[in-house]
């Protein structure tokens, strides 16, 4: 009977501690100490948004990046995503002059696409990619990907996701389940499409 619990408790320790990794991985953050030239903010509904704009107006008032581009696509009839940050950002403080929209990006390689013609314009060498912590490292190789040819500095910075996930303890939680489960298959999406 010990010997069993015993198996069982080892299993479950380790099936925890490979869900751990996971949520580790899944939110990868890169230190720098030199300020970015800008920071491209993925764009998504306000909720998801939010806490990427709260996030870009922090590291702007740190003096850790120079520029914001905000991307993302047409919200409803009124806005787009990127108008929607936009109005944010000056709420937090971020002067409009160093807020730069792009309103046409419906997912991540947009993100990037769409972002690369700024990027080049305004001679950035490195940029910061925001995005929620658990599609963090999916942002982060889309970035890789899109601007591989070019001499660029990609940085990481995770916004917060909390309530609803957290690297410690989004498998206790169905919509950390959830999360964390559209953020792989998307994953394995992007790689077979070769967005990533």
């Amino acid at each position: 009977m010990i010997e069993t619990l015993s198996v069982i408790f080892v299993c479950l320790l380790l099936i925890y501690l490979l869900l751990l990794w996971l949520g580790f991985w899944l939110r990868h953050e890169s230190r720098f100490d030199k300020p970015a030239d800008a920071a491209i903010v993925m764009g998504s509904f306000p909720m998801k948004a939010l806490p990427r704009v709260q996030k870009a107006a922090q590291l702007y008032h740190q003096g850790l990046v120079r520029k914001l581009i905000l991307s993302g696509k047409p919200l409803n009839g009124t806005l787009t995503e990127a108008q929607w940050m936009y109005q944010e950002a000056t709420k937090l403080g971020v002067p409009k002059v160093d807020l730069i929209l792009e309103e046409c990006a419906t997912n991540s390689k947009e993100n990037m696409l769409y972002a690369r013609p700024i990027i080049e314009k305004h001679n950035f060498k490195s940029v910061i990619i925001i995005q929620q912590e658990f599609s963090q490292v999916r942002g982060f190789l889309t970035a890789k990907k899109q601007f591989a040819d070019l001499s660029l500095r990609l940085i990481n910075q995770p916004a917060s996701a909390e309530p609803y996930w957290n690297r410690w303890t989004w498998m206790f939680h169905r919509i950390g389940w959830r999360y964390t489960w559209t953020t792989v298959s998307r994953l394995f999406k992007y790689r077979l499409k070769g967005d990533i």
